[in-house]
């Protein structure tokens, strides 16, 4: 399945009406049940990308599908990131690197895009996510002060505990809706 998606350069639009049958997809492909949330990440073993806050996050909702996109030369990979990778919660996946498709499917399926780098490095991820209509939770950091305004489906975050805030707020929401639809059904 292809899913055309903006490259920032404006080259197609999205059909962001696929999003129901990607996540359906996604968690398909993960033997995950159909009301499982996912979060997805992409960026390499580092702290500046933010994958200690990543498994941190994932630690503390385990109840939550975490899936890591990316991948570093093991010699690259700090001690530290290494054994915490290790030690990761049995709710998170590491996916490696992907090619360009899969990894638009996944943000079409993902319920959250965490893009929690300290430098804005992994910029490209979170535009694809933005083009896939994936709400985002992002580090308040300079590079996205002035480019992304919080709101909406955009959550600017400062540490972990705003990153398990925003998430739980975002299923609270989906799940509002979830009843006020199943409740527009039954009144018919």
């Amino acid at each position: 399945m292809t899913f055309p998606v903006a490259d920032g350069k404006g080259a197609c639009m999205l059909q962001v009406s696929q999003r129901g049958q990607a996540r359906e997809q996604l968690r398909e492909s993960l033997c995950l049940e159909e009301d499982t949330w996912v979060v997805i990440s992409a960026g390499s073993y580092t702290e500046s990308d933010g994958i200690l806050d990543f498994l941190e996050a994932a630690r503390i909702l385990p109840d939550v599908i975490f899936l890591w996109y990316g991948e570093t030369a093991a010699w690259r990979v700090k001690r530290k990131i290494k054994k915490a990778m290790k030690e990761a919660t049995e709710n998170v996946c590491f996916m490696g690197g992907v090619d360009r498709e899969e990894f638009r499917a996944a943000c079409l399926g993902t319920d959250i895009f965490l893009g929690l780098t300290w430098e804005g490095a992994e910029e490209s991820a979170v535009q694809e996510a933005f083009a896939c209509g994936a709400t985002a939770v992002v580090r308040d950091i300079p590079v996205y002060r002035f480019r992304l305004k919080g709101g909406g489906n955009v959550h600017k975050v400062k540490n972990v505990e705003d990153v398990v805030w925003a998430c739980v707020r975002e299923r609270m929401a989906a799940k509002e809706g979830e009843n006020k639809i199943k409740e527009k059904q039954r009144l018919g």
